[in-house]
């Protein structure tokens, strides 16, 4: 038996132990006292808005600093098709479609200020997803 065979069979038979304490089995909501939330930063809006990007990018997220409403929708919708494109690119042996392809986990338009989102978004054949509550379990797995 190799090292890394050795080392892979001690992982799986410590991670099949059920009395391991973690992942908890069924572990209680976070409380609203309990959520970090941020209620005030300093600085005027662009240094904020560098700062939120650069936690972004801390999580592999990507982000655009545009000057007005029409430039974020077109940097949106940019942004998408990159994504969309690069996915089919990367796609290998028969092309199954599951009806996911083309959708979009978004907040409600309307709270995202930028104008005509939805309408630009379905005229590109994309389908914003915009779930009013995620708190519950069955919540959450109604949009995986």
């Amino acid at each position: 038996m190799t090292a890394r065979d050795d080392i892979l069979h001690q992982l799986r038979t410590a991670l099949a132990d059920a009395t391991l304490p973690f992942p908890p089995v069924d572990p209680p909501p976070l409380a609203s006292n309990e959520r970090m939330t941020v209620t005030h930063a300093a600085g005027d809006p662009l240094a904020l808005a560098e700062r939120f990007g650069a936690e972004l990018q801390k999580l592999h997220g990507t982000f655009q600093i545009v000057e007005s409403l029409p430039e974020a929708r077109m940097a949106l919708i940019g942004q998408l098709l990159s994504w969309a494109e690069e996915e089919e690119a990367a796609r290998k042996g028969a092309q199954l479609q599951t009806g996911q392809e083309r959708k979009v986990l978004s907040w409600d338009p309307a709270t995202l200020i930028v104008p005509a989102l939805r309408d630009a978004l379905v005229d590109l054949n994309f389908e914003l997803v915009t779930p009013s509550d995620l708190r519950s379990d069955d919540a959450r797995d109604a949009v995986r």
